[in-house]
């Protein structure tokens, strides 16, 4: 009787605990899972019918890599076209937003209160997908590795490996991305998922095109084709193989294997792809005759009508005639397809490889009208016809510009002129055309003014050019940046491609500003004009230059009382440093004086403060005075024999300092300045003290 007990106390022991599992999985299914995968299917169509996937699969439209690298290369930092796909931007996530939100609230509250159930790897796919189409990828990828980890044997394992694998392409952690992958492979084959296993072997394709290896990216395909039990499976792997040979340039080969696509049987699509596909490849090897066999078969099949009303045959057929050199009839299938231009990918592609020619050619005029029409709307093409036609644009505007501008006397007229060259150079660069580049670039160097420091970009795009081809070159160039630059940010990038340290820039204007500063404290004036006047005698371009011209200024007006003198050094501060803080400071101040002494004010007040040649970059070492009867010196100057004696009572200019204009009298030894004069002193009282930091502190 015991025994029996026992043995019923067991069976409505695992009764019980059958019927709890039971249970948690009923209510978990019910109430919350059963939820998460009617949003995912509700996203996911959504995403078809933005894409158009509600249509009918329609034959792909491949265009063969061009060795041209202009067609291929990418922006920096961004991610290859094939994984910018795959991300889902704001403007098609938005109408599914609270959705995508809300299977991630469902998933976690499975995850917390049935962790027990049987849809914990599902939920923790279905969150992995939610948070890749919000595009954050880490904690997608969380996601994927517990269910990698927790449930091995999953249906939704070979999901859960390639979403991971897709996450590390993403994020650019290539070796994570390769390994992962592979795992995928295997863990589809396994399971007979050759859904997993097409996209896989895309992915691993498109990675070994990226890194240029071929081979490795044709390997996977037949080893799957070879291993594959499944005939119509096989005939779309086939296909997708002679697509990657054609896009490759392999054009033999892929006519060899899209001839064997037939021995499977394959469907309608599979079928017309590997036709069309095999009389393109025969196009480009020269059989002509062989190709338009086959696109008249074609044209014939009544089940292929749709494929021929949007336009396949009749881009192929464009292509044919181009490389056949029959003239006649391209031009005529142009016309007579111009209305079906816009609807058709095929014959764009075709439209763009015509364009295409005639930039090879140099004919820049007829290129430029391909891919304007090609670029109407995206396509496989529109990013390259896109990039050709904007610099094409830009080299005809900038030769049209240089040829409107005449003779450039003024710094800033020659600034204009020499940057326009360098903005051709550069298109000419981007275009592939480096001896048309370097011509540009070295030109723009020539037409720079001298004390400009937009030079060191000029000489900087020009070394850069030159790196690969002349070495020797591109380092003398770098060595005269830094030699002419040091204190622009190409010196500075020079110094670290020449392998200079900090040791090799000493920068002296820092210090004679600061001793000067010392010594005005001091109350040494001479020789503080004379360490001030270094530096806009030897470094007119640096960025305490400004700063130098202020303080000289400020000593003659402030500490010496010599309201000329003061108004001397002020004028040439703001007409040559326009637009630095203590030009802006100062010049309504000197505006006024010269008002008031001439009667009316400077010709640069007039014309409302023009800074069209504002940089301190750009000036020069001599400039016309501001000031109506004061001469402005160019510092290199001797004084003029005619030049009035010196008062006695004057401070003697020591050597290197910057002379005083005519008339500039110091007040005697001992005696008390005088106030400074209510003109000049709507500014500070006092001038101002110098940034901890090293860097010149402007005045309020």
């Amino acid at each position: 009787m015991s025994k029996l007990s026992a043995a019923q106390l067991c069976i409505v022991l695992m009764a019980a605990i059958g019927g709890c599992r039971l249970w948690d999985n009923t209510t978990t299914y019910f109430n919350t899972y059963y939820n998460m995968r009617r949003l995912e299917t509700e996203i996911t169509d959504e995403f078809r019918y933005q894409d158009e996937f509600a249509k009918p699969p329609k034959p792909r439209v491949v265009v063969p890599i061009e060795s041209d690298l202009v067609l291929e290369r990418q922006a920096t930092g961004a991610l290859p076209a094939y994984l910018d796909q795959m991300i889902i931007k704001p403007n098609k996530l938005q109408p599914v937003r609270i959705k995508v939100d809300s299977i991630i609230i469902k998933g976690s509250k499975i995850l917390a209160t049935h962790g027990e159930s049987d849809f914990v790897d599902g939920t923790l796919y279905l969150m992995a997908v939610a948070y890749f189409y919000r595009s954050e990828w880490l904690p997608s990828n969380i996601k994927c590795q517990e269910l990698i980890v927790q449930f091995p044997k999953s249906t939704y394992s070979p999901d859960a490996h390639l979403l991971s694998a897709k996450n590390y392409l993403i994020q650019r952690n290539i070796p994570k991305a390769e390994q992962m992958l592979s795992r995928t492979v295997d863990i589809a084959w396994e399971q007979l998922r050759y859904d997993v296993l097409s996209e896989a072997f895309r992915l691993q394709a498109e990675l070994a095109i990226e890194q240029g290896n071929y081979d490795r990216a044709v390997r996977p395909y037949r080893q799957a084709i070879a291993q594959c039990p499944d005939e119509s499976q096989r005939a779309l792997w086939q296909v997708d193989l002679g697509l990657l040979l054609y896009r490759i340039g392999r054009f033999e080969n892929a006519e060899r294997e899209l001839a064997i696509v037939e021995q499977y049987g394959p469907d309608r699509l599979p079928l017309f792809e590997s036709r069309y596909y095999r009389s393109l490849a025969l196009i480009r090897l020269g059989r002509f005759a062989e190709a338009e066999e086959l696109l008249d078969d074609l044209e014939r099949e009544r089940r292929f009508e749709d494929y021929v009303s949007a336009g396949y045959l009749t881009g192929a057929r464009l292509e044919l005639y181009r490389l056949a050199k029959r003239t006649a009839l391209l031009d005529s299938l142009e016309r007579a397809s111009s209305q079906q231009v816009t609807a058709s990918d095929a014959i764009l592609v075709a439209h763009f490889q015509r364009g295409l020619e005639y930039f090879r050619a140099k004919d820049y005029d007829n290129a430029i009208k391909y891919f304007a029409a090609t670029r109407v709307r995206r396509s496989p093409v529109f990013d390259g016809a896109k990039r050709l036609f904007d610099l094409l644009n830009i080299r005809q505007q900038k030769l049209q510009q240089l040829s409107q501008m005449g003779a450039a006397p003024s710094d800033s007229a020659r600034r204009i002129r020499a940057y326009t060259e360098f903005e051709l150079g550069r298109a000419h660069d981007e275009l592939g055309n480096r001896d048309s580049a370097a011509y540009w670039y070295q030109a723009a160097t020539e037409h720079a003014p001298a004390t400009d420091t937009i030079a060191a970009q000029f000489l900087y795009a020009r070394a850069r050019l030159e790196q690969s081809r002349q070495p020797r070159v591109a380092d003398s160039l770098l060595q005269i940046i830094f030699d002419r630059y040091p204190f622009t940010e190409y010196g500075q990038h020079a110094k670290q491609l020449l392998g200079f340290t900090d040791y090799a820039v000493v920068d002296s204007a820092a210090e004679l500003v600061s001793s000067g500063e010392h010594l005005r404290r001091a109350r040494n004036y001479s020789l503080a004009l004379a360490q001030l006047g270094k530096v806009i005698t030897n470094y007119p371009t640096h960025r305490l230059a400004p700063r130098a011209l202020y303080l000289m200024g400020w000593t003659w007006e402030n500490d010496l009382a010599n309201n000329d003198s003061a108004l001397y050094y002020y004028a040439l501060l703001v007409r040559r440093y326009p637009v630095s803080e203590y030009a802006k400071d100062v010049s309504r101040s000197v505006a006024f004086a010269v008002t008031k002494r001439e009667g009316s004010p400077p010709p640069w007040w007039k014309e409302g403060h023009d800074t069209s040649a504002a940089s301190p970059a750009s000036q020069p070492n001599a400039t016309p005075s501001p000031v109506p009867g004061v001469r402005v010196p160019s510092f290199q100057a001797q004084p003029s024999v005619n030049a009035a004696p010196p008062s006695p009572n004057a401070v003697p200019p020591p050597p290197g300092a910057v002379p005083p204009p005519p008339g500039a009298v110091s007040p005697p030894p001992g005696t008390t300045p005088p106030p400074p004069d209510p003109m000049l002193a709507p500014h500070q009282q006092s001038p101002p003290p110098p940034d901890p930091s090293g860097e010149p502190r402007p005045k309020p």
